[in-house]
């Protein structure tokens, strides 16, 4: 695989990102332990890294509104990821990377 300054070409990997936003603090580790229980089988289970973020997500009129942050190189993966974790019932927002750095 080509490296340019150290970035590896997004077609080269599958990394998957998934971030869990907005919730209480032990919400988040339930969530966590439910995303990495639903996609701990699937083949680009080595590629991906779950975070849960400690902050606070509300809407306008002050509800909380808990949510996943998929970052994805392969559209594919993004889909099957959204699919798993439907029955958990949280919105998604999805970003796309154009490359990672792999430092290893």
């Amino acid at each position: 695989m080509d490296v340019f300054y150290g970035i590896v070409p997004a077609e080269g990997i599958a990394m998957l990102n998934i971030e869990i936003h907005g919730c209480l603090k032990g919400d988040g580790e339930t969530l966590y332990l439910q995303t990495e229980r639903l996609l701990r089988a699937e083949p680009f289970a080595e590629e991906l890294v779950i975070s849960v973020v400690g902050d606070v997500v509300r809407d306008i009129k002050g509800y909380r509104k808990p949510f996943f942050r998929i970052f994805y190189i392969r559209e594919v993966q993004a889909n099957r990821v959204i699919e798993l974790l439907r029955p958990l019932g949280l919105d998604y927002e999805l970003s796309p990377l154009l490359a990672f750095v792999r430092q290893r």
